[in-house]
């Protein structure tokens, strides 16, 4: 799916939506504020986030020299008056490699026009995959090469 992200949707949809585009596809990290209530709280696989911890984390992947690619699959999200349950898929690569895939599963929940608990389940679990790509550097982290599979150097 290319940007901007159209859903055919309800309110909770139409908030999801204008945030992926706004923030991933135009690098716009102010616009979080906008769309994450002050006492945002996100559980990812395990790892809890407040607003600050979840900005800061969306700022730095997206400082980086990746390209993302968002696709929401309209036959999985299901939507009431102030939430929604989505499976996204999100693609990021370096200018000069291969995209890599994460699907996620996220159920969220609105309060006063903004999300403000998101529950989400990603895979592969990126934290987890430290021969992927430094997003700052375009460098494989932690000394792990992806050319061999994550096999130290």
């Amino acid at each position: 799916m290319t940007f901007p992200v159209r859903l055919q949707c309800a309110e909770p949809q139409r908030l999801l939506a204008e945030l992926l585009d706004r923030v991933v596809a135009d690098h716009d990290v102010t616009a979080i504020d906008e769309y994450l209530h002050p006492g945002f709280q996100l559980w990812c696989n395990g790892t809890v986030h407040d607003l600050t911890s979840f900005a800061g984390r969306v700022a730095t992947a997206l400082a980086g020299n990746l390209g993302y690619a968002i696709d929401v699959d309209d036959q999985a999200c299901v939507t009431e008056a102030d939430r929604v349950a989505a499976r996204i898929w999100v693609s990021s690569a370096p200018s000069h490699a291969e995209p890599s895939d994460t699907e996620v599963l996220l159920i969220a929940t609105v309060r006063d026009g903004r999300f403000d608990r998101a529950w989400v389940l990603a895979w592969p679990d990126r934290p987890q995959l430290h021969h992927l790509p430094d997003p700052t550097t375009d460098r494989p982290a932690d000394g792990l090469d992806s050319s061999t599979n994550g096999d130290i150097r």
